[in-house]
């Protein structure tokens, strides 16, 4: 141990209370706002049910949006809730596509009690998840391939689904 440390003399300026937070620090919170946030994310309550349990009004809630530290701790507690999402949605498409598999290979397999519709919505959510980030991340705009209807469709009801998912 250096001498300075041991006699006491050391520099006040080397306290880590005298430093300067790092650009990429977490920002600071109050405790109510950490605790708000925690509750969203864990406890399974609406927001509504986690502002009446710490009395908060929605004009506490509107001041927070305001702060930019608690916009930028919420921003990254969404994308966490995003990311979580997506992996629990892929994970549980790969396993119903699994059960489906299993299910068509043995059908005299009758004791796996298979949810098959909840198999195949869970698969379809997946990959309409996929697609989704997909166009959002590349633009793309789905109505220029509408503009030659399908043989189903005439152009009127081309024109009407082109418009609905436009918006």
């Amino acid at each position: 141990m250096p001498d300075d440390e041991l006699n006491g003399t050391k520099d006040p300026t080397d306290n880590f209370r005298n430093r300067q937070p790092r650009d990429n620090a977490a920002p600071r919170l109050r405790k109510t706002q950490q605790t708000f946030l925690d509750l969203c994310v864990t406890s399974g309550q609406t927001l509504g049910e986690v502002m009446h349990e710490l009395h908060l009004t929605p004009d506490q809630l509107a001041r927070w949006f305001a702060s930019a530290e608690f916009r930028l701790r919420l921003n990254k507690t969404l994308r966490f809730l995003r990311h979580t999402r997506e992996l629990n949605v892929q994970l549980g498409a790969a396993k119903a596509a699994g059960l489906l598999h299993h299910a068509a290979a043995h059908p005299e397999d009758a004791t796996r009690d298979l949810p098959r519709s909840a198999c195949v919505d869970l698969i379809r959510l997946a990959r309409s998840s996929s697609a989704r980030r997909h166009a959002q991340s590349h633009k793309l705009d789905i109505a220029p391939a509408l503009a030659t209807p399908h043989a189903d469709l005439d152009q009127e009801q081309a024109n009407a689904l082109a418009a609905q998912l436009s918006v």
